[in-house]
């Protein structure tokens, strides 16, 4: 086919692999060889998660009360039209 052994065609997928991930990982703004950047990296990502998290939750919190303190205003309110209806 291309006149390369197994071996050659393995050392060149390498090769390539390896640039592709250290092009990947600048595009992130991390150096691949340092370790130190990636761990950098590592918990630049873990505090993107927490903060997403944390915001997702305060959402849903938010939603709730505003469920409940509507549910509560409409009932309050028929409670009220009621009473005043019949005293």
């Amino acid at each position: 086919m291309t006149g390369l052994t197994q071996e050659q065609v393995h050392d060149i997928a390498e090769q390539v692999a390896d640039a592709a991930f250290k092009k990947f990982f600048l595009a992130f703004g991390a150096d691949a060889s340092d370790p130190d950047s990636i761990l950098k990296m590592q918990k630049d990502f873990a505090h993107l998660r927490a903060w997403r998290e944390s915001i997702d939750l305060v959402k849903n919190r938010g939603l709730s009360a505003a469920v409940w303190f509507i549910v509560t205003g409409v009932l309050g309110g028929l409670v009220l039209f009621f009473s005043a209806k019949h005293p």
